[in-house]
C-alpha cells in the first residue's frame, strides 16, 4: 500500500521552506526527512557513543526552527502514537516514536511526520 501523504502536505509552503532551511548538516535534514528518529533511538555505530551531541544538535535544530517561525507558529517534539502495517497495508499494531510537530497560529497541529 503506498501513500502520497507527505509530512510537508498540511502547512502552507513557506512555513516548510523556513523549517528546512534551519537545518545544518545531514544528520538535521535528516532529522526532518523522518530519516532520524528525534529520541536518538535511530543512532548506530560510532554515533552511539556520541549521544549527548546529537541530542544538543537536536535541541539546537528546533530553537533555531522556533526563532525562525512567525509569530504565533510554534514546532516541538512530542510522543505519539503511530499505526504500524504488514506489508499489504493491514494494521498490525502500535508503535511510539518522538516526531516533530508543528503548530499553527490557532494552536492547531499542524504536521507530524508520516510513516508508513
Amino acid at each position: 500500500m503506498t501513500n502520497d501523504f507527505t509530512p510537508w502536505d498540511a502547512i502552507p509552503s513557506q512555513i516548510v521552506n523556513i523549517i528546512e532551511a534551519q537545518a545544518k548538516g545531514p544528520y538535521q535534514r535528516d532529522l526532518l526527512d523522518g530519516g532520524e528518529s528525534w529520541s536518538g533511538a535511530s543512532l548506530a555505530g560510532k554515533a552511539s557513543n556520541y549521544g549527548a551531541v546529537y541530542a544538543r544538535s537536536r535541541a539546537n535544530l528546533l530553537a533555531r526552527i522556533n526563532d525562525a517561525l512567525p509569530k504565533g507558529w510554534r514546532a516541538d517534539t512530542k510522543l505519539v502514537s503511530l499505526m504500524r502495517h504488514d506489508q499489504y497495508g493491514e494494521p498490525v499494531g502500535h508503535r511510539l516514536c518522538r516526531e516533530l510537530v508543528v503548530f499553527g497560529p490557532d494552536g492547531q497541529w499542524l504536521y507530524g511526520q508520516y510513516h508508513n
